[in-house]
């Protein structure tokens, strides 16, 4: 059974996801912007098993929007995720944050493939940022995942001959 936080994030995003299929852009991004204050007011109250559906939530719509290649929407959603796993890293949720590595992997993996640059960019800015955050706080399985996130992104990006992804993707892997 879900608490009422994780029902009103699923019905966010399955909302989210409606205006995607429907081209409602404006709507969408406003879904992902409901889910991020949702996530903040979480993050707030230290919830992070409720917190994790609002991380699926912006996933499904960050993935529904690759698939409709609306890249502002797909971008929006791994900001929000970017902006949530910040607040998440300081608090020291590592669930949360290998659910963040998982859902900004996902979003960014399917960007590459049909070579939304952007977004993939965010999704490797995003990932940057919490393995890096990952290493300071010691959280190793989510290190593990955020570096094999990189390596995979990097070999589709290579697939697809996204050079300077690529060379971004190289210089980022690095540094972790």
């Amino acid at each position: 059974m879900f608490s009422l936080n994780e029902q009103k994030a699923i019905e966010l995003g399955e909302s989210g996801e409606r205006a995607i299929r429907e081209q409602n852009e404006y709507d969408a991004l406003q879904y992902a912007e409901y889910l991020r204050e949702l996530g903040h007011e979480l993050l707030e109250g230290n919830l992070e098993k409720d917190l994790k559906r609002v991380i699926i939530s912006l996933r499904n719509i960050g993935n529904r929007a690759v698939q409709k290649k609306m890249d502002n929407v797909a971008s929006t959603a791994l900001n929000e995720l970017k902006y949530l796993s910040d607040i998440a890293l300081d608090k020291n949720f590592s669930n949360a944050m290998w659910s963040f590595s998982k859902a900004a992997q996902e979003i960014g993996k399917g960007a590459v493939q049909v070579e939304m640059l952007e977004p993939a960019k965010l999704a490797l800015d995003t990932l940057k940022m919490i393995g890096m955050g990952a290493v300071e706080k010691k959280m190793e399985v989510v290190t593990l995942w955020t570096t094999m996130s990189l390596e995979e992104m990097a070999y589709l990006a290579n697939k697809q001959q996204l050079e300077d992804f690529t060379k971004e993707q190289k210089r980022l892997e690095k540094k972790l």
